[in-house]
């Protein structure tokens, strides 16, 4: 292995430490906020609808 490839490998796996650090955190901290809820879909026209509008 060359250095350059060394050097490579040693960056990915500092890289990958912090980002298993920083997700550790994440579980561990406080809890996210919840989504909000998405709206209702309107329901879909129905032939009843059709007709009414007919």
């Amino acid at each position: 292995m060359t250095t350059e490839q060394q050097k490579s490998l040693d960056a990915l796996v500092t890289a990958m430490q912090v980002l298993a650090n920083a997700h550790i955190q994440i579980l561990a901290g406080p809890p996210l906020p919840a989504p909000a809820p998405t709206p209702e879909p309107e329901p879909a026209p129905t032939v009843e609808n059709a007709k009414v509008m007919a």
